[in-house]
């Protein structure tokens, strides 16, 4: 299960194009590893199934737009059902007698039950059965459960994503790369939606974007015409030389890191893999 984040806020209209973006990167992603899957959007939630979870995983983590992901269970939204699951799940993760447990039940469309009904009903039966005690404000382990009209969705871990925007929802912005700051700066462009058009200096830098680059063929530059570029992203390392010239042609200088501390720059160079 895939969960986006800012466009759930979006307008209906806005929201469905950023989702049809969102998709077609998915399916670029996973085509690319040859990964076999079926995938089901539904609002604020896409649903792939696939035998080859990790290696789906490890791509979806690089797709922007997508703020968590969770290998899930499905079970048919009838207590009933969600009662059957939430034990065979309680048992497939070995949960002990010596440990405690909550239920945490989300629910949306129309049913005769509330999702505080599906965390009684549930822990009751994980509870009885496996002799675990409930503890809700400081469980050992916690199960999700999202019931939505036809389908309930159980799990037992989110893996954070990327987050921002689907990369295509924005224009197409040019990036001057010659060091891991400039390498940065043009990721967290592309975080926000922008495809890119990159001059690199160095092969292993327009790599490492590459590989970011899902759902829009990556553009590389080797000379780079400053007077036809309207807007670009660089480092805080560019040379002033540099800035100079693209001031003088009143180009739009895009600067992401330039509210950031050392500290913060390292802690993102370490969470997207750049040292």
């Amino acid at each position: 299960m895939v969960r986006v984040g800012e466009q759930s806020l979006k307008s209906d209209f806005v929201r469905k194009r950023f989702q049809r973006i969102l998709v077609h990167n998915i399916q670029t992603g996973l085509d690319s590893e040859k990964i076999k899957y079926k995938i089901k959007p539904e609002k604020n939630r896409i649903i792939i199934e696939t035998k080859q979870t990790q290696r789906a995983v490890k791509i979806l983590k690089r797709i922007f737009g997508i703020t968590s992901i969770s290998p899930v269970w499905i079970s048919k939204s009838s207590i009933k059902d969600m009662r059957k699951a939430g034990l065979e799940i309680a048992q497939l993760t070995k949960l002990s007698s010596k440990e405690s447990f909550a239920v945490r039940a989300r629910r949306s469309g129309i049913h005769d039950f509330t999702s505080r009904d599906i965390g009684r009903e549930v822990g009751d039966e994980i509870n009885n059965s496996t002799g675990a005690g409930v503890n809700l404000t400081n469980p050992d382990r916690e199960f999700f459960i999202d019931c939505r009209q036809k389908e309930s969705y159980f799990y037992v871990d989110s893996i954070r994503g990327t987050g921002g925007i689907p990369l295509g929802a924005s224009g197409p912005i040019f990036a001057y790369v010659d060091d891991d700051s400039s390498v940065l700066s043009a990721w967290m462009i592309m975080r926000r939606g922008c495809r890119l058009y990159v001059f690199a200096k160095s092969k292993k830098y327009f790599d490492f974007l590459e590989k970011w680059h899902i759902g829009k063929k990556l553009k590389a530059f080797r000379i780079m015409d400053v007077s036809k570029i309207n807007a670009i992203a660089v480092g805080e390392n560019t040379n002033k030389k540099m800035l100079d010239i693209l001031y003088e042609c009143k180009t739009l200088v895009l600067r992401p890191l330039i509210g950031l501390d050392k500290k913060a720059i390292k802690d993102y160079y370490k969470k997207i893999g750049l040292n």
